[in-house]
């Protein structure tokens, strides 16, 4: 879970199968999303889907991702920056015969490709393989052009990340001399039957000081509801794992540490982090030489 310290032993870990791991042995509920929280005299009143509450909470952590309904239940000034970039991200599924004659020879044993080309950068993944089929992700990205750039909607809603501009597609038709696999990935036609979203490279970051105003009324936040980084560049997912796995630690030890020594400690890798994010993106986005990467 430390991008920056790759031994022998790391990998790149599939997000759906490594959840399921992790749920297994849980109490998980579906369907009882949060969605609103109010403070009162007798503790926290969490409101839930399906119309059931529940009332005088004490404790509660809010794990709840980028677009946290806990922050903006209590923190509505904290709000999520978006960086200058248009992204889309799009997967497809390639029959295993397409995969062998055209991915892997160009991949050579990665899983993740990368090049630029004319000032935006291309990712070509690989998610799973099986005997007859791979599934695969590419992304397109490249700095925003200002207000009058079509494809950067930075106040779009969350449901707008399905509406793409026609201007994407004819930015991808202007795309030339793209070698393998990037020639059969971005193609046009190819691409109108993909799963495609806009992406939005999102961050956030509440102050120390109102993690411990919140604290000190039962209320947590952690992972990317406390430090969001962009999803290109960043290593959220990473951090919030390493949040769970620290605190765990840290109740376990029945040392005497709080929530608010452990948010002491791991503040300043957060914002340390969060630099790392910011600069990482930028130098994605420098035209340099094809690159591939485990």
């Amino acid at each position: 879970i430390c991008p920056r310290d790759v031994t022998s032993t790391s990998f790149r870990a599939h997000r759906e199968r490594l959840e399921k791991l992790i749920r297994k042995g849980l109490d998980i509920r579906w369907e009882f999303g949060l969605e609103k929280l109010e403070q009162t005299p007798h503790g926290t009143s969490l409101y839930l889907q399906n119309d059931t509450s529940k009332d005088g909470q004490t404790c509660m952590v809010g794990a709840d991702g980028v677009h946290s309904i806990t922050r903006k239940s209590i923190l509505r000034d904290v709000g999520l920056d978006v960086l200058p970039f248009v992204t889309f991200n799009g997967k497809r599924k390639v029959s295993r015969s397409t995969f062998d004659d055209i991915y892997a020879p160009a991949m050579g044993g990665s899983n993740i490709v990368e090049i630029h080309n004319n000032g935006v950068f291309l990712q070509v993944s690989v998610n799973d393989i099986t005997a007859e089929q791979a599934s695969v992700s590419w992304v397109y990205s490249r700095p925003a052009q200002g207000s009058s750039d079509r494809c950067f909607k930075p106040n779009r809603s969350l449901s707008g990340a399905s509406d793409i501009p026609k201007e994407f597609y004819q930015e991808i038709t202007a795309l030339q001399d793209l070698p393998q696999p990037f020639l059969d990935i971005f193609d046009e036609q190819k691409m109108e039957q993909d799963r495609v979203l806009a992406w939005l490279m999102r961050t956030s970051k509440v102050d120390l000081t109102q993690l411990y105003q919140l604290a000190s009324n039962g209320i947590f936040l952690m992972g990317d509801s406390a430090h969001s980084q962009a999803i290109l560049g960043g290593e959220g997912a990473n951090f919030a794992i390493s949040d769970g796995l620290t605190l765990a630690e840290a109740i376990a030890a029945r040392n005497g540490e709080t929530i608010t020594s452990w948010y002491s400690k791991r503040f300043p890798a957060w914002q340390q982090s969060l630099e790392n994010s910011k600069t990482t993106i930028e130098d994605m986005h420098k035209d340099q030489s094809s690159k591939s990467k485990v």
